[in-house]
């Protein structure tokens, strides 16, 4: 399943309450740094991008962080109950723009075999 970088970080601020102008902001703030790493994390796991253009992509940063990000994240994940709660959700609420987009996909393409057999006859 591949996903936008957008509906990532699009669907990771508005789990976070973080405003998507604010990630490219160079504030240090927990909040706004957990979600650059979280965006980090996801857009390894959902794209097809670079190392190099996630960190271009989200907040500026260079392959370096992002790497670290993800390390991060995955150890958070792995020792902190609460932290792998958030994600598991966030990841949750990826999964079902992408399962609903494919859905409406096949919606699509039924249609059209249907408008195509309809024009045989």
């Amino acid at each position: 399943m591949e996903l936008e970088l957008s509906t990532i970080k699009r669907k990771t601020c508005a789990y976070l309450n973080v405003e998507i102008q604010m990630l490219n902001d160079k504030t240090r703030t927990r909040k706004f740094v957990q979600a650059r790493q979280i965006i980090h994390y996801f857009a390894k796991k959902y794209t097809n991008l670079s190392i190099r253009d996630i960190g271009a992509e989200v907040g500026l940063k260079d392959h370096a962080t992002v790497i670290y990000s993800i390390k991060t994240v995955q150890n958070l994940i792995d020792t902190n109950k609460k932290f792998r709660t958030v994600i598991k959700d966030i990841d949750n609420s990826l999964q079902k723009k992408s399962i609903h987009k494919i859905s409406r996909i096949k919606q699509f393409i039924r249609k059209q075999r249907q408008i195509g057999a309809d024009n045989l006859y």
